[in-house]
């Protein structure tokens, strides 16, 4: 009997030891597990597919989106082109809840190339949403030419998305407050001037500011 408990008090510390490197191991285990995407994080149903040539990626994306909320880009990635047909282009964006763990698409395909991406925001006011430019990406059938842009507005949790602006060559200035956002930009020889509702995304005013016919003598 005094045998057994003096083998059994040999192996308590090796037991303690075993249990400590058990505890630390499901600590990184579920630390992993916790910062892990979702498994469902796959793209919109049309183009899992994506040709054996590209390729696309996750990289998170450094905006300030309070507390609340993470964004990450899909990145698409030609391999069998080089110069700017081979870099690496930004196709949708995540919005990652980092308080409930949802995971939200914003756009439901990769058939856009985003090209200005920032935060709406305003004072102490929490993130109003997302200011996005972006053009079409060849042989989606758009008609507009390659260098027009659209401007989207994205809500701060990736629920919805909305296009805004479209056949834009350039936005020269914009600024926003609590509720509404304003663009001056040019579209054809003309500069306009727009007004758009930051609770529903509904434009306002887009009026005309001049032409460059004004300017000719």
């Amino acid at each position: 009997m005094f045998y057994v408990l003096r083998r059994f008090n040999a192996l308590l510390p090796v037991l303690a030891l075993l249990t400590i490197v058990l505890g630390v191991a499901w600590d990184v285990w579920s630390t992993h597990r916790a910062n892990t995407p979702p498994k469902t994080v796959v793209p919109p149903s049309e183009e899992q597919v994506a040709p054996p040539t590209e390729s696309l990626k996750l990289r998170w994306l450094d905006l300030d989106m309070g507390p609340s909320y993470s964004v990450m880009r899909v990145v698409k990635r030609n391999n069998a082109r080089s110069g700017y047909e081979g870099i690496e282009e930004i196709r949708n964006l995540i919005v990652v809840g980092t308080e409930t763990g949802t995971v939200k698409w914003v756009f439901p395909s990769q058939s856009q190339r985003l090209i200005t991406i920032h935060p709406l925001q305003h004072g102490a006011v929490k993130t109003l949403g997302l200011y996005v430019e972006g053009t079409e990406t060849p042989g989606t059938g758009k008609s507009e030419e390659p260098n027009m842009i659209s401007v989207y507005l994205i809500k701060a949790d990736g629920s919805s998305h909305q296009k805004v602006l479209s056949g834009v060559h350039t936005v020269m200035n914009k600024h926003n407050d609590a509720n509404s956002l304003r663009l001056i930009y040019q579209k054809d020889n003309a500069v306009r001037w727009a007004l758009i509702d930051l609770k529903d995304f509904s434009v306002r005013v887009d009026r005309q500011l001049a032409a460059l016919r004004d300017f000719k003598n």
